[in-house]
């Protein structure tokens, strides 16, 4: 369980998410996950959930939805998005391509891709230090 404040809590549990209201334990909403392992997390206001579309924490619905493909891009930023993490001011996140040789840098206010960082192939996950300062890439 995550808790959001006084607004909300989620619970992931196996393929489902679900938003209580904190006071009363009332659901708000619910929506199945992919898996247990699906990424999410609050940055900029909302629930990112497994792709790069945020959740209105009240009502679970889509408040912002990032559409990173360029102009002559028919797929998302790079092949095969397989990660998203959040840096922790929130309002960058990185897109970590699993067939890609790049992560890419999205910056949530501008709603586009800001940076493409070089990378081995395979990247498939990575984290933060606590403040934010080194970002620490794994590779398969």
């Amino acid at each position: 369980m995550m808790l959001l404040g006084r607004i909300s809590s989620l619970i992931v549990s196996g393929a489902q998410i679900k938003a209580l209201e904190v006071d009363t334990g009332k659901t708000l909403w619910q929506m199945p996950g992919k898996s247990s392992r699906d990424a999410f997390f609050v940055a900029d206001g909302l629930l990112w959930v497994g792709g790069l579309i945020g959740l209105d924490l009240k009502t679970g619905k889509v408040g912002k939805r990032l559409d990173l493909r360029g102009a002559d891009s028919k797929d998302g930023p790079g092949t095969s998005p397989h990660r998203i993490i959040a840096h922790p001011g929130g309002r960058h996140l990185i897109v970590v391509n699993q067939f890609s040789n790049f992560a890419a840098t999205v910056d949530t206010v501008k709603e586009e891709i800001v940076e493409e960082i070089p990378l081995d192939f395979y990247c498939q996950d990575g984290v933060y230090s606590r403040n934010g300062a080194q970002l620490f890439l794994a590779n398969r």
